[in-house]
This record gives structure tokens, sequence and C-alpha cells, in this order.
């Protein structure tokens, strides 16, 4: 009996523990993500850097694997979808369709992280 409790508040700690880890795992990628997009948006006239968005669109891709353990597929393909549209409409020199995708991954990002962060609203 003694050793089921003690297995019991093992595995408690455990699983605990492995929510937290995915929290702070998750928050500092997208966190990350959020700074790189901010460096795209910080661009005088509005005029991107294509290789700013392509290195980010790399990193994205790259780490967009590890996320999908974690958070839901559809949410992070709208990402990747967007930021593939805002580096097609660069390259056409469409740098108000390339804000509106911007402003979409920045929104995308920001549900992603009220979403699955650990909050009492998420909770309950």
């Amino acid at each position: 009996m003694v050793s089921r409790m003690i297995l019991a508040v093992v595995l408690l700690v455990l699983l605990v523990t492995g929510g937290i880890l995915e929290e702070i795992f998750v928050d500092k990628l997208l966190s990350e993500f959020e700074e790189k997009l901010a460096d795209i948006a910080d661009t005088p006239g509005g005029n991107y850097d294509y290789d700013k968005i392509q290195e980010t669109y790399e990193w994205w891709i790259e780490k967009n694997n590890s996320m999908e353990m974690f958070l839901p597929h559809i949410p992070l393909n709208d990402v990747t979808l967007a930021l593939g549209e805002m580096r097609g409409a660069v390259q056409a020199g469409d740098y108000d369709n390339a804000t509106a995708q911007l402003n979409r991954i920045f929104a995308a990002v920001d549900t992603l992280k009220d979403t699955f962060s650990l909050s009492i609203s998420n909770i309950f």
C-alpha cells in the first residue's frame, strides 16, 4: 500500500514537472520567434529584408518539428503558410500584403501563447 502511494506521488511529480518544462520550452520558442518577427517589422519604410524573412522561415521550419509535439498542427501550419505568403509578397514587392501577413503571424503567435500557457482561465 505504501509503495503504491509513493509511486503515485512520484508519477504526479513527474507529470507536473513535465508540464512545467513543456510550458517553459514552448514559451521560450515562441518568444524567440516574436523577437525575430519584431526584427523583421523594425524596417524603415516597411520595405522588409527578404534575407531576414528567409532566415526566420528556415528557423521556424526547424523548430516546428519539436513544437508539433506540444502544440496542435493546424495553428502551426497557419503560421508556416503565412510566413510563406510573406516571403512571396516581399519577393513581388507587395509590402502591404507582407505587412498584413506579418500582423497575422503576430496575432497567431499571441493566440498560441495565450491558449497554451498555464493560467486559471485555461484550466477552468
